[in-house]
């Protein structure tokens, strides 16, 4: 990818968060608009449309004529339309949990964006809240029969739901998700011990600064060791640094105690990189290029390239795409939310999709797709790992 869009991505954010003008040298409309189509792409591929935009807005540098200009400003309307959206919705889940006496926990982009110049900028496709495992039952049923909520499916962490205005609401039960970052699992799992009310009586928790810092951190690990984390959640962590009044000491031991370490000073330092001054080492170089491959919630083809570095691919793949859990398997037969006992039969009718030729076609790319990773690229993939401490000591 060429430096110059690379670098215009990170000037274009710095001016959006900051409210700082481009420098004049940078601040020039004839040389930015000859590569405006890749910085759209790339903003895309990362979700960061609405920022970029923004910062274009204010530039003076946004082209309403042009095609590319256009595309900017509907990404940045519609993520003022699903900001909206969501505030109404999460108002009333506050509103209905405050009432029946259960307690919450807000959790990604439901806090981020607070940080953020203007809330929209930084966008979400679901609302993200944790409640305890014995109120789980009670808070779908008053979601669903006062909020108008509709039941979609369940993992062993989270259960979705749809509000009627089309908002994806995630209710987390649970922090540990498949077992990743194996080591953050005790301290996540003491969530609820490191969480106060907002407001004394209130049911809507927080965490602290040190721990919603090391949840940030520990989640950027797990989407790092499933193909990458995008560029959003080190725009996230930069803005967190400039505002949290952090105990370092507190937060470095919570760091040292889950092997977490040498990611978190890396990724800080890749911030300094992006958003600072700080030149390129040899690692956050290459940190960047996984990154930035990869998108906004990783690529398949690094989520490969991680596995068949630590000797786990082999046949995994193909057997998860064929054998679907069965809470996956209910979004497509609902039928067996009310008759599980169909659970074997259904698996095997799924097959059957697979003579519709893109169904196909997209599972002969998951099968073929190792055979084309190359030993050079699990070679690289297996020693970035190893620098950043996330080996298999820290995760599973």
């Amino acid at each position: 990818m060429e430096k110059r869009i690379i670098d215009a991505i990170f000037s274009l954010i710095r001016s959006a968060i900051t409210g700082e003008l481009l420098p004049e040298r940078e601040n020039s409309s004839l040389e930015l608009m000859r590569f405006i189509d890749k910085i759209y792409m790339l903003a895309s591929k990362h979700d960061l449309l609405p920022i970029i935009s923004f910062a274009l807005y204010k530039n003076g540098l946004l082209d309403k004529d042009s095609e590319t200009g256009r595309k900017f400003i509907d990404a940045q309307m519609l993520a003022v339309y699903r900001f909206e959206n969501m505030r109404v919705e999460f108002e009333r889940l506050c509103e209905t949990f405050e009432k029946h006496k259960i307690q919450f926990l807000p959790l990604k982009g439901s806090v981020l964006r607070e940080y953020y110049p203007e809330p929209w900028m930084r966008t979400s496709c679901d609302m993200d809240v944790l409640v305890k495992p014995l109120d789980l039952d009670k808070a779908i049923e008053v979601l669903e029969k006062e909020n108008g909520c509709v039941f979609v499916s369940k993992t062993p962490h989270d259960v979705t739901l749809h509000s009627e205005t089309g908002v994806c609401i995630e209710l987390h039960f649970e922090l540990i998700e498949n077992g990743r970052v194996a080591k953050s699992t005790k301290l996540l799992s003491e969530i609820w011990e490191n969480a106060e009310p907002i407001e004394s009586g209130k049911f809507h928790m927080k965490m602290s600064s040190e721990m919603f810092m090391f949840y940030h951190v520990a989640h950027m690990a797990k989407h790092f060791l499933t193909g990458g984390c995008g560029i959003r959640p080190f725009v996230d962590l930069w803005i967190l640094k400039k505002t949290f009044a952090l105990d370092y000491e507190k937060l470095n031991q919570m760091m040292k105690d889950c092997g977490l370490v040498e990611f978190n000073f890396k990724c800080n330092e890749l911030c300094d990189v992006w958003f600072g001054a700080k030149e390129h080492s040899e690692l956050t170089r290459k940190m960047q290029d996984y990154i930035l491959h990869a998108g906004v919630y990783g690529s398949f083809e690094n989520r490969i390239t991680v596995e068949k570095s630590k000797g786990e691919f082999k046949q995994k793949r193909f057997l998860q795409v064929m054998f679907l859990p069965y809470c996956n398997l209910c979004e497509i037969y609902p039928i067996l939310k009310k008759i599980p006992i169909l659970f074997p039969f259904y698996q095997v009718v799924r097959w059957f999709r697979f003579f519709n030729k893109k169904k196909r076609n997209k599972l002969i790319t998951i099968v073929s797709l190792p055979k084309q990773v190359s030993e050079e690229k699990i070679q690289s993939v297996s020693e970035l790992l190893l620098e950043l401490g996330l080996t298999d000591e820290s995760t599973i």
